[in-house]
C-alpha cells in the first residue's frame, strides 16, 4: 500500500506487483487521477505526476480528487474519493451503466469492466450513452452530467416519492441529487409517485417515463 504525503512525488513510477490487493492513497492536495489501462494510470498534484501500474484501489486525500477513466482503463479494486472535497468521476467514452446505491457511492460498468466508487459526489459521463440509476439508499451530494457527445443519456430515479424540476431541455433537479443533472435526455421515474414540473417553454430533448 502506497501513500503520498507532504511534498512526496516520484521521478519514476510505482509498480504494485502482480500479486496482492495493492492501493495508492493520494496527497492532501487537489489531485487529478487518470486511469487509462487495467489497474494503471497516473495521479497529478502540485508536487508533480506519479505514474502507477498494478494498483487496484485508489484513495483520495482530504482535498478535491477528480478521477477519469479512459482507453482500456478499469480497476480490480475500487475508488474512494476521500471524506472531504468535491470529488468527481468521469466515465470512459464507452456505453456506460452507472448505479448509485449508497450516499456518494456505487459503480460504473463499461466494456472494460466494473469500477466501484465511494465518496464521489459528482458523476460525469463520456461521449457515448450513459445510463444513471439511483437505487436503494443511493444519493449524490453533487451532480450528474451525462457528458457531451452523441450518446442518448438517461436518468432513473430511486423507488421513492420524487420531485422533478425540468429547467432545460437536458437539465434539472430531482430528489436524491443535491445539485441536479445536466446533459440527460430521458427521465425515468421510480416505482413510487413521481411529480414532473417543466419550466415554461422547456421542451425536453428525449422522453419522460413516470
Amino acid at each position: 500500500d502506497y501513500t503520498l504525503s507532504g511534498t512526496g512525488t516520484l521521478s519514476g513510477s510505482i509498480n504494485g506487483g502482480l500479486i496482492g490487493a495493492n492501493s495508492l492513497t493520494g496527497n492532501n492536495l487537489a489531485s487529478v487521477w487518470a486511469i487509462n489501462s487495467a489497474d494503471a494510470g497516473s495521479v497529478s498534484d502540485a508536487n508533480g505526476t506519479v505514474v502507477f501500474s498494478n494498483i487496484g484501489t485508489l484513495n483520495g486525500g482530504t482535498a478535491t480528487d477528480d478521477y477519469t477513466l479512459s482507453g482500456t482503463g478499469t480497476l480490480s479494486g475500487s475508488i474512494n474519493g476521500g471524506l472531504t472535497g468535491a470529488n468527481s468521476l468521469t466515465g470512459n467514452n464507452l456505453a456506460s451503466v452507472w448505479v448509485i446505491n449508497a450516499a456518494d457511492g456505487g459503480s460504473v460498468s463499461d466494456a472494460n469492466g466494473t469500477v466501484s466508487f465511494s465518496n464521489i459526489g459528482n458523476l460525469i459521463g463520456g461521449t457515448a450513452t450513459d445510463a444513471f440509476t439511483l437505487s436503494g439508499v443511493g444519493t449524490l451530494s453533487g451532480s450528474i452530467d451525462g457528458g457531451a457527445g452523441i450518446g442518448i443519456n438517461s436518468l432513473q430515479a430511486a423507488d421513492v416519492a420524487n420531485s422533478w424540476s425540468v429547467t432545460g431541455s437536458r437539465s434539472g433537479t430531482v430528489t436524491g441529487i443535491g445539485v441536479g443533472y445536466s446533459n440527460i435526455d430521458n427521465l425515468i421515474g421510480g416505482s413510487a409517485t413521481d411529480n414532473f414540473v417543466l419550466n415554461n417553454g422547456v421542451i425536453t430533448s428525449g422522453s419522460i417515463d413516470g
